[in-house]
């Protein structure tokens, strides 16, 4: 027999390892006086890196569920979250450029909401434990479809501003 961490806990300490990497990760990597071209190829590029691996962290999760394996499945779920905190706090700490400050101040107050809610679900996950999973499932749904509420407002905004690979190509 196993011994460890219990499933829920387990999965909450591979959410919060995720959401701190993405706040560190993000920390260093602002610009200062770059160009609108420099600031868009900087950000693209960013996340043209990051796509294959949110790519991967979704079918992970899809081929974790149809296994009915929670533990990988949520794993993934973790990995997916840490991921678009790294690319939302990068779009929300990037120096933008003057000349697209206005077009980019929608994304930057998206970017902000992003990070709350994903931080909202790490702090669902620590509590976890103590909700039952009904309470759980809904209270995870219901910030899931925020989230996702956001995503078609985001990628448009992200792509007004030339950040493609960072909006709707990532889809």
């Amino acid at each position: 027999m196993k011994r460890g961490r219990s499933g829920a806990a387990a999965v909450a300490a591979l959410v919060l390892v995720a959401l701190t990497a993405g706040a560190a990760g993000a920390a260093g990597a602002t610009k200062a006086d770059v160009s609108v071209a420099q600031y868009r190829n900087y950000l693209n590029s960013y996340c043209r890196s990051l796509t294959p691996k949110l790519k991967a962290a979704e079918n992970g999760m899809a081929a974790a569920q149809k296994a009915d394996d929670m533990n990988s499945f949520f794993r993934y779920f973790g990995e997916e979250l840490g991921y678009a905190k790294l690319e939302a706090r990068l779009i929300e700490t990037a120096q933008v450029p003057a000349a697209l400050r206005s077009r980019m101040a929608p994304a930057i107050r998206t970017a902000k909401q992003v990070n709350v809610m994903i931080d909202d679900i790490g702090t669902l996950f620590t509590s976890a434990p103590k909700l039952t999973q009904t309470q759980f499932a809904s209270k995870l749904t219901a910030l899931m479809k925020k989230i996702a509420g956001l995503n078609g407002p985001f990628n448009h905004q992200l792509d007004s501003a030339g950040l493609q690979d960072c909006g709707s190509k990532q889809i």
